[in-house]
């Protein structure tokens, strides 16, 4: 096994009997969903022997380009996709659609199969984490147990497709229960700790009476609004509930606990290794699949705490 890293390209040799050579998109590493996608991806291809290449880069703020990102976004221009048996792309952790456009073109030129992570593309293997289950049971569970009436929703950025997504279930499980929900109850963040602080910042400066809980599109965000909630002395749950998405290791961690959704991007990253092997070995074309989130209840919604992780597990 040998790992190099020339810039943000990884080449990740695992030699074996299967001689296959899949590219890898995606962006973000930092973001826990996507270090676990790569996991699943690497215990997958590990006992095949297959080589893998991820195509990487840093560029994380989704609401803006800046000239940095420009050059970060230049390692998706290098590669020649037709030297590669089949490519996977989460496409959707790249917030540049041009690039994204360019990417998929290229991809289609090839010839290769392609496995795309969230984003529906016609003529690819289609993997979709589902941003509604996991969701919905967490609005249900504040609607039925803790009697939540009043909701602020600290959103991702408008053009990311989880972001979308997550914010269209917010708004139809309040429109179905008669809820009042206006552009004043949504704030958009970027999915970073201080995006989550400026959240809930705007809305204590708003003066308006605080809701009965906040709801956030990641945990992340989530953990950024229960600090800026102690500052003003706000408890939580006590005074507020505060809700995240993902069940990052953070929020396993975070005291109050985080109550979350927790999706199986390990699972997700597995799957969809076996999905390019598999198109690439017999040429199989599989229907769209979906991966189910999971409501994590803890103690930022009033819930007793989930088993604790040791800061062991996280070194």
């Amino acid at each position: 096994m040998l790992l190099r890293q020339y810039g943000f390209v990884v080449f990740y040799f695992l030699k074996g009997a299967v001689p296959t050579k899949i590219a890898v998109i995606v962006s973000g590493l930092s973001y826990d969903s996507q270090r676990r996608f790569v996991e699943g991806l690497l215990e997958s291809a590990k006992p095949d022997g297959t080589d893998l290449f991820f195509l990487v880069c840093d560029a994380e703020d989704y609401q803006s380009r800046t000239v940095y990102e420009t050059g970060e976004f230049n390692i998706y221009s290098l590669p020649d996709f037709s030297l590669f048996d089949a490519i996977i792309g989460y496409f959707d952790t790249i917030h540049d659609v041009d690039v994204v456009s360019d990417i998929i073109d290229r991809i289609r030129r090839s010839g290769k199969p392609c496995v795309s992570i969230n984003t529906y593309v016609e003529d690819f293997i289609c993997l979709k984490l589902d941003n509604q289950t996991g969701l919905r049971d967490i609005l249900d569970h504040l609607y039925e147990e803790h009697k939540v009436r009043s909701i602020y929703y600290i959103s991702g950025a408008p053009d990311n497709t989880d972001a979308t997504e997550r914010l269209q279930t917010v708004r139809t499980f309040l429109r179905e229960r008669n809820i009042t929900f206006t552009k004043d109850s949504i704030y958009y963040g970027n999915y970073t700790y201080p995006s989550g602080y400026k959240g809930m910042d705007a809305l204590i400066r708003s003066g308006r009476p605080l809701p009965d809980a906040v709801v956030c599109a990641n945990d992340k965000m989530a953990i950024g609004a229960i600090s800026r909630c102690r500052e003003e002395g706000i408890r939580i749950p006590e005074d507020l509930i505060i809700t995240g998405y993902d069940d990052s290791d953070l929020a396993r961690i975070h005291q109050p606990g985080i109550t979350t959704v927790k999706r199986s991007e390990v699972y997700s990253g597995s799957l969809a290794y076996q999905l390019a092997r598999d198109a690439v070995i017999s040429g199989t074309h599989p229907h769209p699949q979906n991966i189910y989130g999971e409501a994590v209840f803890s103690a930022s919604c009033g819930c007793s705490e989930p088993s604790a992780m040791n800061v062991s597990d996280l070194r």
